[in-house]
């Protein structure tokens, strides 16, 4: 529930399915509560200390979008390769 809280897409079924399956209030309410009370300090302070620098944060997010879509396509590259080197290899020598 602690996890599903923050995770997107993933909030309002966490809540629903935790009702569902039987978990009682009081224990959904305790995990809820400690989970906004460190993380909601958590995003208050950022948005606090870096409000100013929102362009800054910005533009090193794009930086850092390109980087991982160039690390994902470096990844499946190598996995593509090496399929198709152990495809090679299964059809042994003609």
């Amino acid at each position: 529930m602690i996890v599903g809280r923050h995770t997107p897409g993933l909030r309002a079924p966490v809540f629903f399915l935790s009702g569902a399956s039987g978990v009682g209030i009081w224990k959904f309410l305790a995990c809820d509560a400690l989970s906004a009370a460190v993380t909601v300090p958590v995003v208050v302070a950022l948005g606090y200390y870096f409000g100013e620098h929102l362009d800054d944060v910005r533009a090193r997010m794009h930086q850092v979008e390109y980087l991982a879509a160039a690390a994902v396509l470096l990844l499946l590259a190598g996995w593509l390769y090496l399929r198709r080197r152990k495809r090679i290899r299964a059809q042994g020598p003609s």
